[in-house]
């Protein structure tokens, strides 16, 4: 659940974030709420991190465990070996469902961008 809302924030985030940073080329706003590293970054980086973070939720593209894993993953930065703990699976299909889960989502986001 915690991880549902972290995407949430993310998303929001990089939906503002064009609009903030239009407001400083103008002149109005002060950046010290962003980071600058992603005030740089450039509008195709932009969306395809916000199709990647809602593509984890959209129905059909990951199944559960894919997900469970991508969430703790990412949005926690556990290890595979305390996600296999967590889900009470081996490691080995912890690393089955991260690689299921990056190839599914590569069919729809370019993972290359996101680096």
């Amino acid at each position: 659940m915690a991880a549902q809302y972290l995407r949430w924030a993310l998303l929001d985030l990089l939906r503002k974030l064009p609009e903030q940073c239009h407001r400083e080329s103008l002149g109005g706003s002060d950046s010290s709420t962003y980071e600058p590293a992603l005030l740089l970054a450039t509008p195709g980086k932009l969306k395809a991190w916000e199709r990647f973070h809602t593509l984890i939720d959209q129905p059909g593209v990951l199944d559960e465990q894919e997900r469970a894993v991508v969430s703790l993953r990412w949005y926690w930065g556990l290890s595979q070996q305390e996600i296999a703990d967590r889900l009470d699976v081996s490691e080995r299909s912890v690393k089955r469902y991260w690689h299921s889960a990056k190839e599914k989502l590569k069919q729809h986001v370019d993972l290359d961008m996101l680096q």
